[in-house]
């Protein structure tokens, strides 16, 4: 399962941050999760390589 989420940059109100979270299967929002955060250079979408990465980490360390 995963959400997508926006919010704004801490630097600049103006820039809408983009990210997905990938959840665990089974999560239940009661519990506590550790994280894991991938990102990638200001030009890279999110939907390419970082995105499949933390898929990935998500589906094999999580379950």
């Amino acid at each position: 399962m995963s959400q997508k989420v926006n919010f704004k940059n801490s630097n600049n109100g103006n820039i809408t941050m983009s990210a997905v979270v990938n959840f665990p299967k089974g999560f239940d929002k009661s519990q506590h999760y550790p994280a894991i955060v991938v990102s990638h250079p200001g030009g890279g979408v999110k939907e390419q390589t970082a995105g499949i990465y933390a898929k990935k980490l998500a589906e094999k360390y999580f379950d």
